[in-house]
């Protein structure tokens, strides 16, 4: 059973009072007792992005994948009439929303809720597929209704609400009191209204006084032993009564235990209390109103109070009373509505509106320890009666009852034959489609009342014109009145007038091919690459190069997504349309699309007196073997090899042969064509486009049909029907559809053939008319039992009807019921946008967002963003799998696609816009860039797209400025901070094991952070510096310092100036060196860092500058690759790392490595480097003394040990931990499963 729980309640004006709380631990313990359920949880995105405590509340325990969350325009609140459209712009919403999760039961959490907050409520059809429950509290505006519907305006919205509540298939409530009130005032039968009970969240219990619990309640205002009553800004709450019968009590005892009313009140309802203490005689002192208190100041009140008092008049169950007795306090309570229930003692009960019999139990209560004593612990034992546990297992077996019970019969047809708008190309277009539509309509009419749309003039077969016709403008403006929309697409330029007619009125589509790549290119190439990027990712795009002949991608990006998002429904006419889909866009689209075979008329059958006939009607004796090939001649179709095979062929060699290409055919393909048969010496019949007569006379005259294909776009060959309907012998290669032909029914040779063997296979049918017939025979059957367009057409109402009435059909008509809204000024995009976010497309590819909003703005070279490019193009060329987009946020939390910055990591210049990206349930964004002074707005933004389900990561380089902070002056002002943020999220992605021990040992030491679900993943980094080409690394001005350490060891730093970095040690290791005559020079690559203006300045004026001291400032990639290529080897000093860049790109150009020993330079080089301590100059110098000896005698250790990886190698790894992080946050990749 899929449960969908509507958890609004938790989210708006009661989330801090007993609705809150209770939905909070029913949704915790529905999710741990759920077994084999399934159970998503609905959230509202406008209430929770205030304050997204009720999403971080359940990721505390839950997946991301069962959290679902909606978007309204807003505000919504019933109590002012002017949000009545957008009211019910937000139901129907919801309702949509809902509808499409494919619910077998919707539970909603708390039906009485909008009128002052933006509660979307909705109102199921009774058309429903799903059985609704509601949890009910209590009908206490129906017990009071003097106190609570007083005004006209919220007594209609309370019967509203009322019937809505009372159409529900089932009633949850929380006490027996409240089921018995709901039978006998809603006028149910007894199995529409079930008790679920209720229990105190385990954190309600004993707990000893400590210092801090002392504290707590103090900061309140209180000490021990105070009487704790429990109220509410509420008249029903009944502290008025209390209050005065408190004041009843002997100063002696209101001076000993002061009256606390802890609860949130309002300003009005404090003064109002204030004035009644104030005439009962209460002295100051002796009434304390807390306010608002935190669950862990509650449960210190709690186990400080002398008694519980709980004066209610009445109560849908009675939480406090319930909280009070688990910890261990005598409670006392009203003998109202449902509270004896849950107190359970008549002697712990009184009248509420008797304010001396409240007295007295007050009186009792304090000055009779055995009965205080006793009523503590009736309560302990009482409340532990009362367990989640127990809830939830009632809840669940109600629900499975109900889910049990079979729903109302679906409502009638539309009528026998609805109204179907039928586009597509119809005759005399040159389309195939065209011809197949006007042979397919005549049975589709027996199943639908069709109306053609067209975009041009049109001849219609007699069988048609009957048919209304109408061009796309009258369309547009009276789609309404169609049942039913039906569109044939085709990947040629006949059908470009459908997209954006597809995007405004939906409908079933007919996919002929399933690439329109070569449709979408001939409108514009910058057209098809920003469809292409929409389709499949920029990283497709910037891969298509890789394929000279095919720079565009075009045969290898369908481009359709669009159309298949848009779409109600997808019919196509071959399983590999199916296969094709599932490599775009993953095995849920191609489950999406539905297969039912391409309708053909079985023509009469061709017997030797016919074909006669229709050979020498066109002009060919009646014993020559014509080798015919049918449909548009092109490329895909491999006419040159039919060509050549027809030659190396006996029959076309001895000349009894005619090959004849029966199709349009272009003017180069004609050209190409005619230069193979003169070069060949044969001659080959071209028709062009010709008429159906003309085209069903070369059928009659074919002896033997090939029909080849290549790159296929997912299409079904109408014209290799046509051969196997007409009995011809017909040759096939194992392409795309054609893979799934029956070898029984033509001849089948392997996709990639020789031609030798299709020549083979024409020799072998020429001389043997019995398998001729016998094929064709065959091939007549399968055409005629498979494809018959009357068994088609019923297998196209199936799927038509089955569209238009899925789950997700709601959402396609929404439009139209928010029309009014839309309408409104204003209104247009903020519900395009509330929309977008709660209706995410689908099919769709996950995304995954790599935010490099920091270089984008400011490329300032750094170590960081040499690594970012490196990892985002090692992903481009390898990921496939998802759409690898980089991304920037502005200064509002939008994001955009990054097009610049992935066209310069490529190399490529595309020309694609830096356009909005939307985020999605499971889409992954990891923020790649360190980002110091993030805008609030963008932080947000992040928040917002984890609550809508993406996981959201950040890549973490070191925690240096945390754990080092004396080398990173003004870093303690931020980095802390932007440490802390990035802890509010998913998880991390480290570059090294140390990184991430590192930051699971910041957060160990960070008790706020002990219970929330947080990945730490790690990868390494990689280095493609060793491919530059030979020779054109160096740039003119290192020229000498590169001749110098080819004549003399040099050692080589690579890395920022900076105070961490070793230079200053090295420096000086290197000066004692040069004093005590040892040879070897010092080359420091890197750029100028903080805090080291001294250095620098010694470095500028070093007399051994240009001599035996290089600084290259600001080195590029080619530079680095020749000065590891020439240097004896690196030196890597720096005192804290999170990697160690360097010492891969050393390893890979077979550097020796002398490292200082740190954890993170041993877990990267491990013992293929030689590794020194110490801070001081001769500590290093010695080490670098015996290390350039070693180099010397050639035992230093070899790099080759570390695994040193390229950027692909690298963004491989990367991609497993980020997926390893998704899946711990619990990420879906495909939408929820169903």
């Amino acid at each position: 059973m899929r449960l969908v729980l509507d958890l609004q309640g938790a989210q708006g004006a009661n989330r801090d009072r007993g609705i809150g709380r209770y939905l909070r631990d029913l949704v915790r313990s529905l999710w741990e007792g759920r077994g084999g359920h399934e159970l998503i949880v609905v959230l509202s995105e406008r209430l929770e992005e205030a304050d997204d405590g009720t999403y971080r509340f359940l990721r505390g325990f839950m997946p991301q994948s069962a959290i679902r969350t909606f978007d309204i325009v807003g505000p919504i609140a019933a109590v002012d009439p002017r949000n009545a459209a957008r009211r019910e712009a937000a139901a129907r919403t919801l309702e949509a929303f809902i509808a499409a999760l494919a619910p077998d039961v919707v539970l909603t959490g708390s039906a009485f809720e909008g009128w002052i907050d933006d509660v979307a409520t909705a109102s199921f059809p009774a058309t429903r597929r799903f059985r609704h429950a509601v949890v009910l509290y209590d009908l206490i505006p129906l017990v009071l209704p003097e106190r609570y519907l007083a005004g006209e305006a919220v007594a209609a919205w309370y019967r509203d609400r009322l019937r809505q509540v009372a159409g529900a298939d089932r009633l949850l409530g929380i006490s027996e009191a409240t089921r018995m009130d709901a039978r006998t005032r809603l006028g149910l039968a007894e199995d529409r209204v079930v008790a679920i009970g209720t229990a105190a969240d385990a954190r309600f219990r004993v707990v000893p006084a400590t210092a801090a619990s002392d504290a707590r309640l103090a900061a309140l205002g209180l000490k021990p032993g105070f009487v704790f009553g429990v109220g509410g800004d509420d008249p029903r709450k009944n502290l008025d009564a209390l209050v005065r019968a408190y004041a009843r009590l002997p100063q002696t005892l209101r001076r000993r235990h002061p009256l606390a009313i802890v609860c949130a009140l309002g300003e009005g309802s404090r003064r109002h209390l204030g004035q009644v203490a104030a005439k009962a005689g209460l002295n100051a002192g002796e009434l304390v109103l807390t306010g608002y208190v935190s669950d862990a100041d509650l449960l210190a009140a709690y186990n400080a109070a002398a008694a519980v008092v709980f004066p209610s008049l009445a109560e849908g169950f009675g939480l406090p009373a319930l909280e009070g007795m688990a910890c261990g306090r005598p409670v006392l309570a009203s003998a109202a509505t449902s509270l004896p229930e849950v107190v359970g003692r008549t002697d712990a009960l009184f009248d509420p509106n008797d304010e001396a019999a409240i007295a007295a139990a007050l009186e009792r209560v304090l000055t009779d320890r055995a009965f205080a004593d006793a009523l503590a612990a009736h309560g302990l034992a009482r409340s532990a009666l009362f367990d989640w546990a127990k809830v939830a297992r009632r809840t669940w077996a109600a629900l499975e009852g109900l889910a049990a019970e079979p729903l109302p019969a679906a409502p009638p047809r539309l009528s026998e034959r609805p109204t179907l708008a039928y586009l597509s190309p119809l005759p005399p277009a040159q389309s195939g489609i065209a011809r197949w539509s006007a042979e397919f309509l005549p049975a589709l009419a027996e199943h639908y009342r069709i109306e053609l749309i067209v975009d041009r003039p049109v001849t219609l077969p007699a069988s048609l014109q009957h048919l209304p016709l109408h061009d796309r403008a009258w369309f547009e403006a009276e789609a309404g009145r169609f049942d039913r929309v039906l569109y044939q697409f085709g990947n040629s330029d006949h059908h470009s007038w459908m997209f954006p007619l597809l995007a405004e009125i939906p409908g079933a589509v007919v996919l002929h091919d399933f690439f329109l790549s070569d449709l979408l290119i001939h409108e514009s190439r910058l057209f098809w690459r920003e469809t292409a990027v929409a389709s499949h990712g920029i990283g497709a795009l910037v891969r298509a190069p890789e394929v000279p002949e095919d720079p565009d991608g075009v045969s290898r990006l369908p481009g359709n997504l669009a159309v298949l998002q848009q779409a109600r429904g997808i019919i196509v006419h071959n399983e590999a349309a199916r296969r094709d889909a599932a490599l775009a866009y993953g095995e849920r689209a191609a489950a999406a699309l539905a297969h039912v075979p391409l309708a053909r008329v079985l023509p009469p059958l061709t017997d030797d007196d016919r074909r006669r006939a229709a050979k020498a009607a066109l002009g060919i004796r009646a014993d020559e073997i014509v080798v015919a090939a049918f449909g548009i001649v092109n490329p895909l179709k491999l006419g040159p090899r039919l060509v050549r095979a027809f030659v190396r062929s006996a029959v076309g060699a001895s000349g009894r042969g005619r090959l004849v290409f029966v199709g349009g055919v272009g003017k180069a393909e004609a050209e190409q064509l005619a230069r193979d048969a003169a070069r060949l010496g044969i001659s080959v019949g071209l028709t062009g486009w010709i008429d159906e007569d003309a085209y069903r006379r070369h059928l009659e005259a074919a002896d033997i049909a090939v029909q080849l294909r290549t790159r296929s776009r997912g299409e079904s060959s109408a014209a290799l029907l046509d051969c196997l309907g007409s009995g011809i012998a017909t040759i096939v290669n194992g392409h795309g559809a054609m893979a799934d032909l029956d070898p029984r029914v033509a001849v089948k040779l392997p996709d990639a053939f020789d031609e030798a063997a299709l020549a083979a296979a024409l020799d072998a049918l020429a001389a043997d008319p019995e398998r001729r017939r016998a094929l064709g025979a065959a091939g007549r059957a399968l055409v005629g039992a498979v494809h018959a367009p009357e068994a088609c057409a019923a297998a196209y109402r199936a799927v038509i009807e089955a569209a238009y009435a899925a789950p997700a059909a709601a959402v396609f008509d929404l439009p139209a019921a928010l029309a009014p809204l839309a309408a409104t000024p204003g209104a247009t995009a903020d519900l395009a946008c509330a929309l977008a976010r709660t209706f995410p497309p689908e099919p769709r590819r996950r995304q995954l967002l790599l935010d490099v909003s920091q270089i984008v703005a400011s490329d300032a070279g750094t170590g960081i963003q040499r690594v970012i490019r490196g990892l985002v193009g090692g992903l481009f060329a390898t990921v496939s799998a998802c759409d690898v987009t980089p991304v920037w946020m502005d200064q509002s939390g939008h994001f955009l696609r990054a097009s610049r910055f992935a066209e310069a990591v490529a190399g490529i210049r595309l020309g694609l816009a830096e356009t909005p990206v939307d985020i999605h349930p499971g889409d992954v964004i990891v923020v790649l860039d360190i980002v110091p002074h993030r805008p609030e707005a963008c932080w947000a933004a992040l928040h917002a797209a984890r609550r809508r389900g993406a996981c959201v990561l950040h890549a973490i380089y070191d925690l240096l400025p945390v754990q080092l902070p004396h080398f990173f002056p003004g870093a303690e002002a931020w980095f802390p901070g932007w440490v802390e943020r990035t802890a509010s999220f998913d998880g991390v992605v480290c570059i090294s094991r140390a990184t991430a021990d590192a930051v699971a040992a910041w957060r160990a030491a960070r008790p706020d952070f002990a219970d929330v679900a947080f990945a730490i993943e790690w990868f390494h980094l990689g280095s493609d510096l060793d491919r530059a080409p030979p020779g054109a690394a160096a740039a003119p001005q290192i020229d000498p310092v590169l001749a110098r350490m080819e004549a003399v060891p040099s050692v080589l730093m690579v890395g920022t100036i900076e105070p961490r970095k070793g230079h200053r040690q090295a420096l000086a290791a290197f000066e004692r060196l040069w004093a005590a005559g040892r040879p070897g020079d010092l080359v420091i690559a890197g750029r100028r860092g903080w805090a080291m203006e001294d250095f620098l300045a010694r470095l500028d004026s070093h007399p051994e500058r240009g001599r035996r001291l290089h600084w290259i400032e600001a080195p590029g990639d080619d530079d680095l690759h020749a000065l590891y290529a020439a240097a004896a080897g690196l030196l890597q000093a720096s005192e804290g790392e999170g990697f160690g860049l360097p010492i891969v790109e050393a390893a890979r150009s077979g550097r020796p490595l002398l490292l200082r020993d740190l954890p993170v330079f041993r877990e990267v080089a491990g013992e293929a480097a030689t590794y020194f301590s110490g801070t001081e100059p001769e500590s290093l110098a010695l080490a670098l003394d015996r290390w350039l000896g070693a180099i010397a005698a050639g035992s230093a250790p070899s790099s080759a040990g570390v695994a040193s990886l390229d950027w692909t190698e690298s963004a491989a790894m990367f991609l497993r931990a980020v997926e390893a992080a998704a899946g711990k946050a619990g990420t879906w990749a495909d939408g929820p499963p169903r």
